[in-house]
């Protein structure tokens, strides 16, 4: 009986239902929203609100008394079904649930249009145009997902008055979440693994995905040889600038360091890496009919410790953010699939070659080349398999063709096991190959490490 009440409830969920009413400082982030400005709607604040609405708690969804964690509410909402199968919840809790499910859904078709600016209210809608049609709870949840933009908007003061309807605001998100927010600019601090990443915020969904700077070290204890390798980028930038009403923009000031070095017993084929660093990044984030998309244009200057080789550069990378596996998962039985692709022209100066051939050994180059990245991490609520929740297998693979300069191809791979410790997304634990050449100084690389990673 309570099947059949929770499959009525289920085809009964239309628009035409009201949806559930919840104030802006219970779900949203930052909650302390100035007039006509916007945040982004809490994933988590939604669940826990929900949940509440219903009156299930967390002994409802594990009633062995375990630990509930994020992942367990929101799979309980977007497929209650399953959950209660798997977790062996009660008929009233199953039922409860599908009413948790139908009040997700009424919250995202009530509100799947900006509201007026002298109300505020939220908006949940598509950022791609690759995708159609009505936006489902488990693509709400989903964290890796791009493609929706979930926002809360405040009241616009009134006509006249400064950031007021009528005055001077101008539309647009932070950078790494989709252009259409109107934000007052922010200072972000950043550890990435990569230039290219800080672009992105960690409010935005597309920061699951991103690598972490990294220190590890492996030990021969039979050669005895101790590998140790870093390698991050840190950047201070100011965000949520808006040129254009379709585009989003920020500008950072970033350092890098990468170093491999040996301890013991050192193989004289051993290469040593040892590069510092520092430039400036401009994204933009924009929209258009083709989808959103990502531009960096930076300049950086790298020198050699190793050489005492000194290189001037500048890149223009292009990012897509929206198609087939990008910006959202696809998933196959309990495992998600994302893929991070872009395509890249630099132009660099050496201004000193130093002592080592590898260092680019001409005064001028120009490449052109990309970079595919997929990630692959699991995603389930079976208790059975639980053990393998936080760990993700990322493959990397960048090639450059030399347009000019002495170097005619030049290709990296890497493929890097992590764990990404319990409720955050920061540290994680990387078992970590690479093979190929660094993409600054082109010295060659082939390692296996041992370390911890760190994104922020």
């Amino acid at each position: 009986m309570r099947i059949i009440m929770l499959l009525a409830l289920l085809l009964t969920a239309t628009p035409s239902y009201a949806a559930a009413v919840f104030k802006q400082s219970d779900i949203c982030t930052p909650s302390n929203i100035p007039p006509g400005g916007s945040a982004d709607i809490d994933r988590r604040k939604l669940v826990g609100q929900i949940l509440k609405t219903v009156n299930v708690a967390d002994i409802d969804l594990d009633p062995t008394g375990g630990e509930v964690t994020f992942a367990m509410k929101r799979e309980a909402i977007v497929d209650p079904p399953q959950f209660c199968k798997v977790r062996g919840c009660s008929g009233d809790t199953q039922v409860q649930l599908g009413t948790a499910y139908i009040a997700m859904r009424r919250f995202i078709l009530a509100n799947n249009k900006k509201p007026p600016a002298a109300t505020g209210g939220f908006e949940i809608v598509r950022t791609g145009s690759g995708v159609t049609g009505d936006i489902t709870p488990r693509e709400l949840m989903d964290a890796t997902f791009a493609g929706i933009s979930a926002t809360c908007w405040a009241p616009a003061k009134p006509s006249g008055q400064p950031g007021g309807a009528g005055g001077n605001g101008n539309g647009g998100g932070a950078a790494g979440g989709p252009p259409g927010k109107t934000t007052e600019p922010q200072v972000r601090f950043m550890v990435r693994k990569s230039v290219q990443d800080l672009s992105t915020l960690q409010s935005s969904d597309a920061f699951k995905g991103l690598d972490r700077a990294t220190f590890a070290v492996t030990t021969d204890y039979l050669k005895n040889l101790s590998t140790y390798n870093v390698n991050g980028v840190v950047g201070i930038g100011l965000s949520s600038l808006h040129p254009a009403a379709n585009v989003d923009a920020d500008l950072i000031a970033y350092g890098l360091y990468n170093r491999q070095f040996f301890t013991g017993s050192v193989p004289k084929s051993s290469t040593q890496i040892y590069n510092i660093g520092g430039g400036f990044a401009d994204n933009f984030l924009f929209d258009s009919p083709a989808g959103a998309a990502n531009l960096q244009w930076a300049t950086q200057y790298l020198e050699s410790e190793i050489s005492n080789g000194r290189l001037w550069s500048t890149s223009l990378t292009y990012t897509p953010l929206t198609g087939p596996f990008i910006g959202r998962a696809e998933y196959f039985g309990p495992f998600a699939v994302v893929l991070i692709p872009y395509a890249s022209f630099t132009h660099g100066e050496v201004l000193d070659h130093g002592t080592d051939p590898t260092f680019v050994a001409n005064k001028g180059f120009d490449r052109i080349g990309g970079h595919l990245e997929s990630v692959i991490y699991f995603d389930s609520i079976d208790p059975s398999t639980s053990w393998l929740q936080g760990f993700t297998w990322r493959n990397i693979y960048d090639y450059y063709y030399g347009i000019t300069g002495f170097y005619r191809s030049i290709d990296r791979f890497e493929s890097k096991l992590s764990f990404t410790f319990p409720d955050q997304q920061f540290w994680s634990v990387d078992l970590d190959y690479i093979s190929g050449r660094t993409l600054d100084t082109l010295q060659l690389q082939q390692q296996l490490t041992l370390g911890v990673g760190l994104k922020y």
